[in-house]
């Protein structure tokens, strides 16, 4: 008698949909492109690299095409750092809206839920000085960048639309609440954001929120991105995590 050997079980590739901060791109998150078991998608959002020449877009056109280019049929992760944190928190929110499946997680990155955030802040007229001013203070951009006057004209135009993105987002008002279950990382060091108004992102879903802390400033994404082994635990552990797995879990 012949028993049929059991075939080992066939690993779906997970989507991942990474969202970049102000002025960044999909070239931003490239180190992704390595990840084992994960398919970064290629979106670019307007305004930036081959689309540099788009403005005038808002938080809803961008969140539109996001969802465009998601395969609804496969496992997906949502991901966003710094501005890309409210683009990914509003896409998820418009999913659900349209009941659509869910990602198996919303991973926001060095940022406060959009509640926290006033209108004001992006209220900034970004001249060559200005933007110059806010690459330094934000950390992680190479001294060749801030030393090159063609660069920083060119990150001027970026920070402008980006900012003008934000400004109406807060001006229209945020979406209340989700129900997915959320992953923050946060930079221990981040100087740019708050603490305590980092641990209120549980009170923006119904699901469970987790939240871990990285060594670093705003840019602590560099380093975590530099370990492809270490990213690719991370992201395992917010894909499984489960009340009780975590010490910091809300």
């Amino acid at each position: 008698m012949f028993l049929k050997k059991r075939s080992e079980p066939i690993l779906e590739t997970v989507q991942l949909l990474a969202v970049p901060y102000a002025a960044g791109s999909l070239n931003s998150y490239q180190q992704m492109k390595k990840l084992s078991g994960y398919e970064l998608l290629s979106y670019e959002m307007p305004g930036r690299a081959r689309r540099y020449a788009e403005s005038g877009y808002k938080m809803q056109d961008v969140v539109e095409e996001i969802v465009k280019t998601i395969d609804f049929a496969k496992p997906y992760l949502l991901f966003g750092h710094s501005m890309g944190a409210f683009i990914a928190y509003e896409t998820c929110a418009y999913i659900e809206r349209l009941q659509l499946k869910l990602p198996e997680k919303l991973i926001v990155s060095g940022q406060i839920p959009p509640g926290s955030v006033q209108a004001q802040l992006y209220e900034k007229e970004m001249t060559y000085q200005a933007t110059l001013s806010y690459l330094k203070s934000m950390g992680g951009t190479p001294d060749e960048v801030l030393q090159n006057e063609e660069l920083i004209h060119y990150y001027a135009k970026i920070l402008k639309d980006d900012f003008s993105l934000l400004k109406h987002y807060f001006q229209d008002g945020c979406s209340a609440s989700i129900e997915t279950d959320i992953a923050v990382w946060c930079g221990k060091d981040d100087a740019m954001i708050s603490a305590s108004e980092v641990r209120k992102w549980h009170q923006v879903t119904a699901g469970r929120c987790t939240i871990t802390d990285f060594e670093g400033g705003h840019f602590f994404i560099n380093q975590v991105f530099g370990d492809l082994h270490d990213l690719e635990r991370q992201l395992h552990v917010c894909r499984n995590a489960y009340r009780g797995e975590r010490d910091d879990l809300y």
